[in-house]
């Protein structure tokens, strides 16, 4: 575990370069620009990314390639962790141990970040896209990947309404962590669908596993996110509807299931410690 910190230290320092260096210099004056630099902050972990790329060079890709691609991850994450904030979804005051971005700027100015980061990280995904695809493969991607953030949405929707049925909890669980899947799914996507059957199920698989290690950290208060314990019993999540137990019991038997699949992927070590690392240090 400690190699595998060092190593994600290393990389995330790498990431955080690029995520500056992508950001548009025409709009340097403006507050949105500024609330979109603190958002990415240097504060992250950056699994998603870095789990992307470990992923796109196991299928034979090299870091370079893929620079534009997990800069997008990363700032479409943070667009949806905006959102997700704001005092008319979560109403967070904190996200990684600082001020959430609509109280150390204005909602106004952090909506715009969001949509700013929003359409910059799928632009630059694009451009990644069609520096590896042509045609009707490039016509696809871009479909797939517009689908998956509108399933994202639904994802917020529906976290968002007090009852939920088994089954839109579930859907809720993989589309809130949709970049997750995303991580997963681009690589194989510009490697010519190389594991693709594979890649798709780990990425619903991991995405779901991510949001029940996410739902039991309530049972805990967090001086990191600046929640309360139990802040969210009246959200309906897997904790409050399986109750803490069975809750543990679905995560361990979903970790079961990613690993196995992975080892038929012939997956080096480092995509495997990278998953089991996560797994075991949620952001």
């Amino acid at each position: 575990m400690k190699n595998t910190q060092t190593f994600i230290n290393k990389q995330a320092k790498l990431i955080n370069s690029f995520l500056y260096e992508y950001l548009d210099r025409n709009f340097k004056s403006k507050d949105f620009l500024k609330a979109s630099r603190y958002t990415i902050g240097p504060e992250g972990h950056r699994y998603r990314s870095i789990l992307s790329l470990e992923i796109y060079k196991l299928l034979g890709g090299e870091t370079k390639n893929f620079i534009k691609a997990l800069v997008g991850i990363e700032y479409i994450h943070h667009s949806t962790l905006i959102f997700d904030d704001l005092p008319c979804m979560d109403d967070s005051r904190m996200r990684k141990g600082k001020r959430t971005t609509h109280l150390a700027f204005s909602e106004s100015t952090a909506i715009l970040a969001a949509i700013y980061l929003l359409e910059k990280g799928l632009l630059l995904i694009c451009e990644s896209a069609s520096e590896h695809l042509k045609g009707r493969s490039l016509d696809e991607f871009l479909e797939f990947v517009s689908a998956s953030l509108f399933e994202l949405l639904s994802g917020q929707e529906v976290d968002l309404k007090d009852n939920k049925s088994p089954k839109e909890l579930v859907t809720l669980m993989q589309n809130k962590n949709r970049m997750f899947y995303l991580a997963f799914i681009i690589p194989s996507y510009f490697m010519r669908k190389k594991y693709f059957k594979e890649f798709d199920y780990l990425g619903k698989q991991v995405s779901i596993a991510y949001q029940y290690l996410d739902d039991l950290r309530d049972l805990q208060p967090s001086s990191i996110t600046g929640k309360p314990k139990r802040q969210d019993r009246d959200k309906n999540t897997s904790l409050y509807k399986y109750g803490e137990k069975v809750t543990r019991k679905k995560l361990e038997n979903m970790k079961k299931n990613i690993f196995n699949k992975l080892r038929t992927v012939k997956v080096k070590s480092k995509v495997f410690n990278l998953i089991e690392f996560i797994f075991n240090n949620p952001s």
